[in-house]
């Protein structure tokens, strides 16, 4: 019979039995004899009397009917059959050691086990790691993943990370107030965080509110009753501390373990790691929308008329954005894009731009040209993945849906959706603010030539959500009572 593998718990019990001079047989799942300390004969004729209760998971212990000894069931799935034992008229001699079996039997059990949560543990992490790799905006890594995983992980009741500002000498995070984020901010200088922040010091508390370093302000802010918390630094390759995350509240146990400490040191790494990716990312964007932001109001300074116009724009396009539903992360694109919607108008001469009377013909032609001026700046700037459509969306806002706008005359679906939105709300702007050659339209009949433009000018369900974000937030700004 050609030998199976042997684990390394079952080498240690046949050992065991050789040395002790019992009888002991490894058996296979389907009770086929495997190896054995002696007897081999013996226990060929014996095992298909034994009748054994096999074992469907886990490590365990069974005393087989008829027997004097103990099957034993290790972590490789197969059973280790010790004596003496007795069946029928039949009896093996030898010293029984059950109780030593047992014993291996629970150190098998507690390693299992501990090998089995640092599995999870471990793959935990890197799941985390996946998924703060993914996100590249920080309030929400902040105040949503990070916090949901680290929670889940440890048992916790909640969760916090908190990030440094080293301008302002301070500690914030966001945290979800109902539908709301809210910024929480405090000196470094204060609370167990504060302590954490300033030493880089591992913090575990068993009860927060006695603990003299314990800051009851947030308490104080949230509603939320402070128990147990552990806190870790969080750090950059060069070891400056960028941050702290917290587990509060250990929900299973009056205080978080050793091992909750090497699990939140784990994360804290991860954690680190995407903080400091996704601070690069907001720093690069920070940069490109300054340069953005300042050719805008360039662009808004060459005309008094015209001061303004971009970023009422770009409220009006987010305000019609919400109110359509979409996501914070689309709000945010529909803002870049509104601040960039006409820099085309840098190429328009003054003479035109300012003209105090009604356009000529010739001149409406030039005017028209800053749409596809709008696409010529843009397509010579490398954005990032999510704006690669930029370009196309920023100067294809004076589409319209009945394919008779410019510049490339597209129509209904043809036209993007972010290029529908920004469509009324410049047309807004635009026909209520005064210009050289006309005043301000009175806001009724405003309000009335944007719903004129529904399904001709204007894309149906823009003109839903713009009188909606109207009557919301800005009836009160130009229907004063």
């Amino acid at each position: 019979m050609r030998k199976a593998k042997v684990s390394v718990s079952e080498r240690s019990v046949l050992a065991m039995a050789r040395e002790g001079g019992w009888p002991c047989a490894v058996l296979s799942p389907r009770l086929e004899l495997v190896d054995c300390a002696a007897g081999r004969d013996f226990w060929r004729r014996l095992i298909p009397k034994l009748k054994l209760n096999v074992c469907k998971a886990g490590v365990s212990v069974q005393w087989p009917k008829g027997t004097g000894g103990v099957a034993l069931r290790t972590v490789s799935g197969n059973f280790c059959l010790l004596g003496p034992v007795k069946c029928g008229a039949g009896t093996v001699r030898g010293r029984a050691k059950p109780e030593a079996a047992a014993e291996i039997l629970r150190q098998e059990a507690n390693l299992v086990e501990s090998l089995r949560l640092k599995q999870h543990s471990l793959d935990a992490v890197l799941r985390l790691g996946r998924a703060f790799s993914s996100i590249k905006d920080l309030k929400e890594l902040v105040s949503s993943t990070m916090v949901y995983e680290l929670v889940h992980l440890l048992g916790a009741d909640r969760g916090s990370v908190f990030l440094m500002d080293q301008e302002k000498g301070e500690l914030y995070s966001i945290v979800a107030l109902g539908e709301e984020l809210r910024e929480i901010r405090f000196p470094v200088t204060k609370g167990l965080a504060g302590y954490v922040a300033q030493t880089g010091k591992l913090l575990n508390v068993h009860d927060a509110h006695r603990d003299p370093r314990f800051n009851p302000e947030i308490d104080r802010q949230t509603g939320y009753r402070t128990k147990s918390l552990l806190s870790v630094p969080m750090m950059n390759p060069q070891g400056a501390i960028i941050g702290v995350i917290q587990a509060v509240n250990k929900l299973d146990a009056e205080y978080f373990t050793r091992e909750d400490e090497e699990l939140l040191r784990a994360i804290a790494s991860e954690a680190a790691s995407a903080i400091i990716n996704v601070q690069l990312v907001e720093e690069q964007r920070e940069l490109f929308e300054s340069i953005i932001s300042a050719m805008a109001a360039a662009m808004d300074a060459r005309d008094s008329n015209t001061a303004g116009h971009t970023s009422r724009v770009s409220e009006y396009a987010v305000g019609v954005g919400k109110a359509m539903g979409l996501s914070r992360r689309d709000l945010e694109h529909i803002r870049i894009t509104a601040t960039m919607h006409d820099l085309g108008k840098i190429g328009t001469p003054d003479q035109i731009l300012k003209k105090p009377g009604p356009l000529t013909k010739e001149e409406y032609e030039i005017i028209k040209m800053h749409a596809a001026g709008t696409r010529v700046i843009l397509e010579k700037l490398k954005f990032p993945h999510e704006l690669l459509n930029i370009a196309e969306e920023a100067s294809s806002h004076h589409e319209r849906c009945d394919g008779q706008g410019y510049p490339r005359g597209l129509k209904g679906e043809q036209i993007p959706m972010v290029a529908r939105i920004l469509a009324v709300a410049d047309v807004f702007d635009a026909i209520t603010s005064r210009r050289h050659y006309r005043e301000a339209m009175e806001i009724h009949q405003a309000l009335q030539t944007i719903r004129d433009g529904s399904g001709t000018q204007f894309y149906p369900a823009c003109v839903v959500a713009f009188m909606q974000y109207y009557e919301k937030q800005l009836k009160e700004r130009f229907e004063p009572q």
